[in-house]
């Protein structure tokens, strides 16, 4: 069974559509959660400032590239809009 040590740096693609925007810091960016196609389960990813300039918006659906980082915390390294 995979953990999030294992799954650490890797990266993954989904898509899916944004259910909320949870938090927000200008040093760290925001963190939202996601429905995934396909699934009934939302997941949170965060989404770095450094990606700021998107619009993201609760019901838009996006393609992700996703990284597991440290505790398995998703974060965006690349989104488009779908």
């Amino acid at each position: 069974m995979a953990t999030s040590t294992t799954l650490r740096g890797n990266t993954y693609r989904l898509t899916g559509s944004v259910l909320n925007s949870i938090a927000w810091s200008a040093d760290q960016g925001r963190l939202i959660s996601v429905q995934p196609q396909n699934s009934d389960s939302p997941i949170p990813i965060v989404v770095p400032s450094s990606l700021g300039e998107t619009n993201i918006q609760k019901g838009q659906k996006f393609h992700f590239l996703v990284e597991v980082r440290d505790g398995g915390v998703l974060y965006a390294a690349e989104l488009t809009k779908s």
